[in-house]
């Protein structure tokens, strides 16, 4: 697997100005909703229903936020890289300024789990 064949160019945002989580999440959300048929309030409310369970930084300024859908078909991926480091709450303490957004099918175990190695 090839994170480039999973990331089109519209999928990338290279300069997303946010202050907080809630407010990558929700820019995020609302970018992904362009890209696929899932409404913007149902990412935002997964995304953060999956952040209240544990923080998906990952360490090293790199967060992997992500959820299931029963109603998409295919895999998206939206990359953006935050013009200024925010707490995510990663365990390793450092601020994340590179957001990968993961949205998968729910039946899309195998798959799920290898994009994620993947990123």
């Amino acid at each position: 697997m090839n994170i480039a064949t999973l990331l089109p160019v519209d999928a990338i945002i290279p300069h997303l100005k946010a202050r907080t989580k809630k407010q990558v999440l929700k820019l995020l959300s609302a970018h992904a909703a362009t890209l696929c048929q899932l409404s913007e309030k149902e990412i935002f409310s997964v995304l953060t229903k999956r952040e209240n369970i544990g923080c998906t930084g990952m360490g090293n300024g790199v967060c992997i936020p992500h959820g299931r859908f029963d109603s998409l078909n295919t895999i998206h991926i939206v990359f953006a890289r935050l013009d200024q480091a925010i707490d995510f709450g990663a365990a390793d303490g450092k601020k994340v300024d590179l957001v990968f957004l993961l949205l998968s099918p729910a039946s899309a175990d195998t798959e799920h789990l290898k994009t994620l190695a993947t990123i």
